[in-house]
């Protein structure tokens, strides 16, 4: 009996913290976020921001209409840009990791990069994933 009283409150605690995404204004968005796409998506509209919510945190969505989408943390720092087929701008790729690219496909450039807490990750136009440690250093492609 303990343990089923014990699952069903899990249950109930897990419901309760389903996601609970929201629209909201640029505006609403952290100061980095917002200097952010305006040094460098400025020619661009944004068609739409989601406050996401899930684990017990939030992060930004910004939704452009020609595609390009990127995630913000909750302290406005990117995660993730995706510019959707078109090139990520140099200024958002450490000089290192551009600096590789340039020097090892040359006819290619970056359309998305994401980043976590031990690597960053940068898809090409011709679809190779290359993965990079943090201090901008190739480690691997990823396949």
């Amino acid at each position: 009996m303990n343990f089923l009283l014990t699952a069903m409150a899990s249950l109930m605690m897990l419901a309760s913290c389903e996601k609970d995404d929201r629209a909201i204004t640029p505006a609403n968005l952290p100061q980095a976020s917002q200097a952010l796409i305006e040094q460098h998506f400025g020619d661009l509209t944004i068609s739409r921001v989601v406050k996401e919510y899930d684990d017990f945190t939030y992060d930004y969505d910004v939704y452009f209409t020609n595609g390009t989408k990127i995630e913000f943390s909750r302290s406005g720092d990117w995660k993730d840009i995706d510019c959707h087929g078109t090139k990520v701008p140099d200024g958002l790729v450490p000089a290192k990791i551009l600096d590789y690219v340039k020097a090892n496909y040359p006819s290619n450039v970056i359309v998305q990069i994401t980043r976590d807490d031990r690597h960053l990750d940068v898809e090409l136009d011709n679809d190779l994933d290359l993965v990079f440690n943090k201090s901008g250093n190739f480690v691997r492609i990823d396949y």
